[in-house]
């Protein structure tokens, strides 16, 4: 937060240090501010899909279903897992 608010200094400084109007001052200020808080945010997003692309609804379904089948159906008796977890609780319980 801290270096937030000091890079606003730094280009608030800059800014009235360069223009020859506050009122230019102010609208540099403004555009900076614009670009940093509207386009950055819905630009980024963009970005950020192009360089690492994501996986399509069907390999994210096909990954989440194959770490389920690792895990085991606690709904199902005949799970291996679910036998193996329940006489592990068992045994742990007396």
């Amino acid at each position: 937060m801290r270096c937030i608010l000091a890079l606003w200094v730094v280009l608030i400084l800059l800014a009235s240090g360069f223009a020859r109007r506050g009122r230019d001052a102010l609208l540099a200020l403004l555009a900076i501010w614009t670009v940093a808080v509207v386009l950055v945010p819905r630009i980024a997003p963009d970005i950020a899909g192009t360089a690492v692309p994501l996986q399509n609804r069907l390999q994210t379904d096909v990954a989440i279903a194959r770490d389920l089948r690792q895990l085991g159906d606690s709904h199902n008796p005949d799970d291996p897992h679910l036998a193996a977890s329940s006489s592990l609780f068992c045994s742990a319980t007396g």
